[in-house]
């Protein structure tokens, strides 16, 4: 593992991440802390300058190990990890939901959750089952809201998809890391509950994806608008790097996890898939890296780009 991955676990299977532990049961709340290594708390303390005045700057440190996870101002307010569990409790009461992965990236500076809602499962295309999740991810540091929403997961290859892009309820939320921040959440339970039920409208944007065709140039073109900023598009080394991600979803649209299924192959359905399975399985160094770009960084942005750009297509 590299330096990115800390801690985790999975149920029953790895996801296409492949990080943390497999484990045969969703855990509880309480398990679940445990076994993704999160059971830590993080205090603010004061800086101060070298000669010894204090600063309104304070270091957000971990009580176990005294690492120092980033920083924060007089205002700001850790969300600690029993807090990011604990959102989930009345969730897992019903019955309809349960944890499936959980962990932290980057020593501790951020940690995500990730909870199954059991009942909104379908089918886009016939054999291709598509998988509704919310996740919460945190950062203990200042500039990083909390961001609590859905996230689909196509099961065939385990990769994530934006498909409730369009729908303001559904969107990644974000919550400032201020005095209340645990009554914030509270509120995005309610939003959440309202939206799990527009998975079945959700699920109707790829079955439109899927009945329309695409060609070599929809191709080209998607990967130029979804890859580049236009205005670099005629330099050497931008044209080298469009010629290879072109290439490999291509590849990924012919042979990739799925592609063989009935009603993919040639499709826009096809062509998103394709892209999610590049930037899950391809697009960074090693999974932890690819995990964060795709959850926390720039490949979150863009998977929901190229939702967006082809269903208005």
């Amino acid at each position: 593992m590299s330096h990115e991955f800390e801690s985790g676990f999975l149920v029953k299977e790895a996801a296409w991440h492949k990080l943390g532990r497999v484990i045969e049961e969703a855990p509880t709340v309480e398990e679940g802390i445990r076994l993704a290594g999160l059971d830590w708390k993080v205090n603010m303390e004061k800086l101060f300058l070298a000669d010894g005045r204090a600063t309104t700057q304070r270091a957000v440190v971990r009580e176990t190990d005294k690492s120092i996870l980033g920083y924060g101002g007089e205002n700001w307010t850790p969300l600690q990890n029993v807090a990011a569990f604990g959102f989930f409790n009345d969730f897992l009461k019903t019955g309809e939901v349960q944890l499936e992965t959980a962990g932290s990236l980057r020593q501790g500076q951020r940690i995500w959750v990730l909870a199954k809602i059991k009942s909104a499962k379908g089918e886009a295309v016939k054999g291709d089952p598509i998988q509704r999740y919310f996740m919460l991810s945190n950062a203990h540091t200042r500039g990083i809201a909390v961001s609590v929403g859905f996230t689909d997961v196509r099961i065939v290859c385990k990769n994530t998809l934006a498909i409730a892009e369009g729908s303001t309820s559904s969107k990644l939320l974000r919550v400032t890391h201020s005095a209340n921040v645990a009554e914030n959440l509270d509120e995005v339970k309610r939003i959440i509950n309202f939206s799990t039920k527009g998975f079945q409208a959700d699920l109707q944007k790829m079955e439109r994806l899927a009945k329309t065709r695409i060609n070599k140039k929809d191709i080209q073109n998607f990967v130029e608008v979804i890859f580049f900023d236009p205005r670099t598009l005629d330099t050497k080394r931008t044209q080298n790097k469009l010629s290879f991600i072109t290439d490999k979803i291509n590849q990924l649209i012919e042979e990739g996890l799925g592609a063989d299924i009935k009603g993919v192959k040639g499709t826009a359905y096809g062509l998103y898939q394709a892209t999610t399975e590049y930037l899950t399985h391809y697009d960074g160094k090693d999974y932890e890296q690819r995990l964060d770009k795709l959850w926390n960084g720039a490949n979150k942005t863009r998977n929901e780009k190229a939702l967006g750009y082809l269903l208005a297509a």
